[in-house]
C-alpha cells in the first residue's frame, strides 16, 4: 500500500513540474527599457513588443532574453 501512495505522489508531482516547465522568466528590451515578463507560456523568443509594450512605434530594437 505504501509503495503505491508514493508511486501516485510521484506521479503526480512528475505532471505538476512539466506543467511549470513551461513557463518562462523572460527581460525583454526595447530601446532603452527594460521590463521583465514573468511566468510566459513558451520560450522568451515568442514574445512580441505589443506583449510587453502595447505597442511598437519608434522601430528601435525589440529582444527578450531569459532570466
Amino acid at each position: 500500500m505504501k509503495t503505491c501512495f508514493l508511486s501516485v505522489l510521484m506521479f503526480l508531482g512528475i505532471i505538476l513540474l512539466s506543467s511549470c516547465a513551461d513557463m518562462s522568466d523572460c527581460s525583454c528590451t526595447y530601446g532603452d527599457v527594460t521590463e521583465d515578463v514573468m511566468d510566459w507560456s513558451g520560450d522568451c523568443s515568442s514574445i512580441n513588443v505589443e506583449d510587453v509594450f502595447g505597442s511598437a512605434d519608434s522601430g528601435d530594437a525589440f529582444y527578450c532574453e531569459e532570466l
